[in-house]
């Protein structure tokens, strides 16, 4: 091998290290207040500007390498981040009363006072009054209004809560058959009579 191709091995190695951490980086910074789902747009995004502005300076193939790097690191770091669900998916609890939760690795109905955050991950939630819960996807970020009002905080959370959202007394009571009783013990906090 030539030394200038050496060279380019080595700086396209290079660059796609410092791309990707940097990627890493500001994707783990952002993990309070964006979710994962748009996090990993955007380093898809990025990683394709990254390659497309590269390409004009330098040869196509550093470049997608680089702009690859970029794509890897932040999906990476975001796919970790639903799964560990270390980070609390209600993002702004503006609630004036208190929230029935059911932690993502856990077991039982805990509570939060008004405007507080729950420390990691739920599964879902409720207050008393909506006789309904809110089943919250994992990575999915939701914001709760004074009024009680559930929105999901993406585009991307929107799609990926498909299969969430307010679930009735049925959905509660099919999950209590198959084992899980921990949904209908939170639907019963949901209840204004309790």
């Amino acid at each position: 091998m030539s030394n200038k191709k050496q060279l380019a091995t080595q700086q396209t190695a290079l660059g796609t290290a410092i791309t990707a951490a940097i990627s890493a980086v500001a994707s783990y910074s952002l993990r309070k207040n964006v979710d994962p789902y748009v996090r990993a747009m955007s380093g898809i995004v990025s990683g394709f500007t990254t390659s497309a502005l590269l390409s004009f300076r330098y040869e196509p193939f550093p470049s997608f390498v680089i702009g690859s790097g970029v794509i890897v690191a932040s999906l990476v770091v975001s796919a970790i981040d639903i799964r560990r669900q270390s980070i609390s998916n209600i993002r702004n609890n503006d609630f004036l009363y208190e929230l029935y939760y059911i932690q993502e690795s856990g077991k039982g109905v805990f509570s939060i006072p008004p405007h507080q955050q729950v420390p990691h991950g739920i599964d879902g939630f409720t207050y008393k009054g909506a006789n309904a819960v809110f089943k919250v996807s994992d990575g999915v970020y939701v914001d709760i209004s004074v009024q009680g009002h559930v929105e999901e905080t993406s585009i991307f959370g929107k799609f990926f809560n498909k299969s969430g959202g307010w679930k009735d007394k049925t959905w509660c009571e099919s999950l209590a058959q198959q084992g899980d009783k921990q949904w209908l013990e939170l639907y019963q906090r949901s209840l204004a009579d309790i």
